[in-house]
């Protein structure tokens, strides 16, 4: 998809009439996410997200929608502030 300035925003790859991957764009040309998904269009599989200058934001894994394990945040130079630990049912575990 794109916006009304003629800029890629989103990109949807199917396969057999399945999408398998989405992925979405800032303004400025650079990846806002990186999501597989599964046959229901749900995110799972490794998921990344970035700021607007393209460094990676956190990154971790979805099962059939739900955030699962371990994510590692990161601040806006790429270095890790934090990780935060997700249970079978999409719940941070504190």
């Amino acid at each position: 998809m794109k916006d009304s300035a003629g800029h890629i925003r989103q990109v949807i790859i199917a396969k057999n009439d399945v999408r398998t991957f989405f992925a979405q764009y800032y303004p400025n040309g650079n990846i806002q996410a990186d999501l597989p998904l599964d046959k229901f269009g749900q995110y799972h599989g490794t998921g990344t997200f970035y700021y607007e200058n393209g460094t990676i934001q956190s990154t971790g894994s979805f099962n059939h929608g739900l955030k699962s394990g371990q994510w590692k945040i990161f601040d806006e130079n790429g270095k890790s502030v934090s990780a935060n630990n997700y249970d079978t049912n999409g719940q941070e575990i504190k």
